[in-house]
């Protein structure tokens, strides 16, 4: 029974590998807006510990190789308030991407942004661990990724995200926002109607 469902399983990968190298058609993206919104996860490697998120992110393309892009990232609570640390961390980055492959379903791509966080962080104040006011702090973001388009309205998409940056406190010192984000799932696209020419 275990062989049978061996054999089924690399059926079904040939068979759609298969589909995959026949299509011929080309998805063109100049112009095109890529969009989705998905729970999402982080790692903060100075905390150790797992970051819940809901996350957004568009692309505009401004040719086939470059897109600019923009992206959000909404944390749920990373800690209870019976624990020191990060507790919320919120952040936005406005950057560029380069997609090396034209005129494909597959398009992988690397980029960077600059980023604005806010951020939480539970500290001890008079005996008691309070959550402090909102700050704000500088982000630099390196991220990696891939898009597969079905076709001309969604795409699947698997992006991982390396955050650098920091805030210092006079309170509980310096919290270090180093973290991987990695999100994935189904995208939608938005390419604009080509206009017909009048004779």
């Amino acid at each position: 029974m275990q062989k049978e469902k061996i054999i089924a399983g690399i059926m079904m990968i040939s068979f759609f590998s298969a589909n995959i190298l026949a299509q011929k058609d080309s998805i063109p993206k100049t112009g095109m807006l890529r969009a989705q919104a998905n729970i999402s996860g982080g790692y903060l490697f100075a905390a150790k510990k797992y970051a819940p998120y809901i996350s957004a992110n568009a692309d505009y393309y401004i040719n086939e190789n470059f897109s600019i892009t923009g992206e959000a990232w909404f944390s749920f609570d990373i800690i209870g308030m019976d624990q020191l640390g990060l507790r919320k961390n919120f952040s936005t980055f406005l950057g560029l991407n380069y997609h090396p492959v034209k005129y494909s379903r597959w398009d992988p791509y690397i980029g960077f942004g600059a980023g604005a966080g806010l951020i939480t962080v539970n500290h001890f104040q008079d005996t008691l661990i309070r959550e402090s006011p909102i700050q704000f702090t500088p982000l630099v973001g390196v991220t990696a990724g891939v898009n597969y388009y079905v076709g001309s309205i969604f795409h699947f998409f698997l992006q991982c995200k390396f955050v650098a940056g920091g805030a210092n406190s006079s309170l509980y010192g310096r919290t270090y926002l180093e973290e991987l984000k990695i999100s994935g799932g189904l995208g939608w696209n938005f390419t604009p109607r080509k206009k017909n020419k009048k004779r």
